[in-house]
């Protein structure tokens, strides 16, 4: 099947059945091997609402509702963009019944599960979705596996499929004039922005790739995770489990993700597996699996932009589960054999504008993995791989990081096993855009008696009286590590406090560690920082840097080589101790 599908109505709505078991409502072809671009344009509301009539004994379906191609357990690849456009809101609300999923985007719940396509398949679900409204709305269900989706995939899809290669994949624009929210509901009842999808190839023996840019902009950009099991919002590439117990010649999850929000960005984790991220991958992506030689991969660039120039904005994080900004995830990789290399990557730019921009980060009180983090990997030190990217935060505000009693606040990459590199850097106003380098002063025009003096100077000999030292300036003769100093004679005072110097005068609690005021020697918040960034990134050191601190506030430290054994992870904290940090840090068992 294939063609041009175009709706033009002043609302839209698709209702999935309430009262016939598994009616559904979609626009696009129902089926495997669609093709062709749909489009939706209303002056009103578009609105796509799960029904409650879920299948029961031998029925076969699911009271979804669908804009794009495929549906519940199709087979088959489906391709062509898909553009929703609404004067009014945009609304994708499951339901209670299970798979009672809202999506736009191709495949569906269990599309191409356990499918057989022969080694030499290629199955793509692809094509760029475009949607703009004013209020965007992905609120899952209370039902199982009742998800919220824009983007390609869904639930189990591919699940233990065989094929060549199994991608979903296409960039994805969503722009609301208004706030924008993902909530997730019951158990595997997900709201994601991005390709893939909770357990999608699970178990599938392919080449396995979910990719594609993501944009996302609201004047409030919300992602909460809803209470059940498994119940994640993301905005980012993969899913819960994506790729897990797979047979993969490679895995990836790759895509540059912007997003903008005029006021607020919220993440809040909530039960278990029930996370928050903006990033590629997910919790427990490539558990398990077992590759033939290729490489596990989480990248992309990630920009997040909070506040306009007149309007101060805000950043808040909790976690319960995790919250994270930045690629890769909680036990991310972990059990997984036989790849090439496994890694986390992707430079991560956050800028709260504003002079009372704000950032929150703070860890959870429930779980065993329920930490705040803006870096790549995992901040639970449960994943596995190489973390990196260079890490850059705008806000002029101190940073509150508040450590939970069961997850840290923590900003920079980590991993449980790999390398750990990157800059982390902090900005209390917007860095200023290079200015054209001035032109070098032109050499003087040296007399011959002064040419004699210069060589003079330069060799020492310094007795002949003819010399003519007019205009000449000589250098100490030896190195100084003095500071500069006033014309009094008093070293120079500075009356603007930044946030970094504002971060070890205003964190308070005491189990936050480093920029939160423990008492631990060398977790203050310099020592954390000189210790984190010290070194090359990425190179591995005959030792370590310890730091002695004269005075923290005015970051007046002695930087003292401890031998360490070859290899050592960068920047290893004592393991017995609990604490937020600021870098880039890996905990190896």
């Amino acid at each position: 099947a294939g063609g041009t599908t175009t709706i033009a109505a002043a609302n839209v709505t698709l209702q999935g059945s309430n009262s016939a078991h598994g009616g559904f409502a979609q626009i696009g072809f129902a089926g495997a091997g669609a093709t062709g671009a749909v489009t939706v344009a209303t002056s009103g509301d578009v609105t796509l609402a799960a029904g409650t009539a879920g299948c029961v004994a031998s029925c076969i379906g699911a009271p979804f509702a669908q804009i794009g191609h495929g549906g519940f357990q199709t087979i088959g690849s489906e391709s062509g963009a898909i553009t929703v456009t609404a004067g009014g809101d945009v609304t994708l609300t499951a339901a209670g019944a299970p798979n009672a999923y809202a999506q736009i985007g191709h495949g569906g719940a269990f599309a191409n599960a356990f499918a057989s396509l022969g080694a030499a398949a290629v199955f793509a679900d692809n094509g760029a979705i475009d949607v703009t409204g004013n209020v965007v709305t992905l609120a899952a269900g209370s039902g199982s596996g009742a998800y919220a989706q824009i983007g390609h995939g869904g639930l189990d899809a591919s699940f233990g499929a065989h094929a060549g290669s199994l991608t979903y994949s296409g960039d994805i624009a969503v722009m609301a004039t208004g706030a924008l929210s993902l909530v997730g509901g019951g158990s595997d009842a997900y709201a994601q922005i991005g390709n893939g999808g909770a357990y999608s190839d699970r178990v599938a023996a392919a080449t396995i790739a979910d990719t594609g840019a993501i944009t996302v902009a609201g004047t409030m950009v919300a992602l909460a995770a809803g209470v059940g099991a498994d119940a994640y919002a993301q905005i980012g590439n993969g899913g819960f489990e994506a790729a897990s117990s797979s047979f993969a010649a490679s895995s990836t999850f790759s895509g540059d993700i912007s997003v903008t929000a005029t006021g607020t960005l919220t993440l809040t984790g909530a039960g278990s597996n029930s996370y928050a991220q903006i990033g590629n991958g997910g919790d427990a992506t490539n558990l398990d699996a077992l590759l033939t030689g290729g490489a596990i991969t989480d990248s992309g660039n990630l920009i997040v932009l909070i506040g306009t120039s007149t309007s101060s904005g805000a950043l808040f994080m909790r976690g319960d589960a995790f919250a994270q900004i930045g690629n890769g995830g909680w036990t991310d990789n972990d059990g997984a054999v036989g790849a090439s290399g496994m890694s986390a990557s992707g430079a991560i730019t956050v800028t709260i504008n504003g002079a009372l921009g704000s950032a929150s980060l703070n860890g959870g009180d429930t779980g065993a993995f329920a930490y705040a983090q803006i870096g790549n990997g995992d901040a639970g030190h449960a994943s596995v791989g190489d973390a990196s990217g260079d890490i850059l935060i705008t806000v002029a505000s101190p940073i509150a990081l508040n450590s939970g009693t069961a997850g840290l606040a923590w900003i920079g990459n980590a991993t449980g096993q790999g390398v750990v590199s990157g800059v982390t850097s902090l900005h209390d106003t917007p860095p200023p855009s290079p200015s054209p380098s001035p032109s070098p002063p032109s050499p003087p025009v040296l007399s011959d008696a002064q040419a004699a003096a210069q060589m003079a100077l330069l060799t020492g000999n310094t007795s002949s009286s003819s010399a003519d030292t007019t205009g000449l300036t000589t250098a100490p003769t030896g190195p100084t590590n003095e500071p500069a100093s006033s014309a009094s004679g008093a070293a120079p005072s500075s009356t603007t406090v930044g946030p970094l110097e504002a971060m070890t005068n205003t964190q308070s609690s005491p189990d936050a560690g480093v920029g939160n005021g423990a008492a631990h020697e060398g977790e203050d918040l310099s020592s954390g920082i000189f210790s984190s960034l010290a070194g090359e990134p990425g190179v591995p050191r005959n030792g370590r840097w310890s730091t002695r601190c004269t005075n923290t506030n005015t970051f007046v430290c002695e930087m003292l080589p401890e031998p360490r054994p070859t290899d050592t992870p960068q920047s290893v904290q004592p393991i017995e101790l609990t604490y937020s940090n600021w870098g880039n840090e890996a905990y190896w068992q």
